[in-house]
């Protein structure tokens, strides 16, 4: 298993950051492009409702575990969740806002949040089958 996990400030060009930095990751460990991208998408959709939504000025934190056949996504962030109503679904054409979640949802093989102790937790998993030599089979 690999664990990365980092400490991230609360603003806008943290979420490309965060983006770079699990893509470098995943290529490294031979995850496919495709997969890759579809994670890192995902990635930016919970990091940007961390920047935007968590209460405070505190930083938030990001954990990336990559085992044979899957990477979990951890992000948590300072506050609490109040989910919109109805919750987990794609909003109509003309809002602005409301995707992420569903997008997410879509988009992961396992998709959750939660909130406790005056924070808001997401966490996320995709399935996928590295690139034979990866470095990650040799764990």
């Amino acid at each position: 298993m690999v664990v990365v996990a980092f400490t991230l400030a609360r603003r806008r060009e943290v979420v490309g950051e965060a983006r770079r930095l699990v893509a470098g990751v995943l290529a490294q460990l031979g995850a496919p492009q495709e997969d890759a991208e579809v994670i890192t998408l995902a990635l930016s959709e919970a990091c940007t409702n961390a920047v935007e939504h968590a209460s405070g000025a505190s930083p938030f934190t990001l954990r990336v575990e990559c085992i044979p056949g899957s990477v979990r996504l951890t992000v948590t962030s300072p506050g609490e969740f109040r989910p919109p109503e109805p919750f987990g679904e794609m909003p109509d054409a003309t809002s602005l806002r409301g995707r992420g979640v569903p997008l997410m949802r879509t988009l992961m093989d396992e998709f959750e949040i939660s909130g406790e102790r005056g924070a808001t937790t997401v966490t996320m998993c995709k399935n996928f089958e590295f690139e034979h030599g990866a470095a990650l089979l040799a764990v």
